[in-house]
């Protein structure tokens, strides 16, 4: 049997969340070959990403495009960098 986690954007929110997540799962994946995980886009970042949608469609503004993108990259690193360091 296969068995499905999710987690919301909440718990993989930051690093910290995230390293509890990945222990859950580890715990899991001992007990049970079959597991997949389904997470959330984290804290914020869906609205985010229908804020930034809309202006696109409104502005038209590559650099402010741009920005947001490289926004939503560096907020994703730092996560998993804190995430490796816990």
């Amino acid at each position: 049997m296969v068995t499905v986690m999710k987690f919301g954007g909440t718990s993989i929110g930051d690093g910290k969340r995230m390293r509890h997540v990945a222990k859950i799962v580890a715990d899991k994946k001992k007990k049970d070959r079959d597991v997949v995980v389904v997470t959330s886009a984290m804290t914020q970042i869906t609205n985010s990403l229908i804020d930034i949608s809309r202006e696109a469609l409104d502005v038209r503004d590559i650099n402010r495009i741009n920005n947001f993108i490289e926004d939503i990259r560096r907020k994703h690193e730092e996560a998993i960098e804190d995430a490796i360091r816990s």
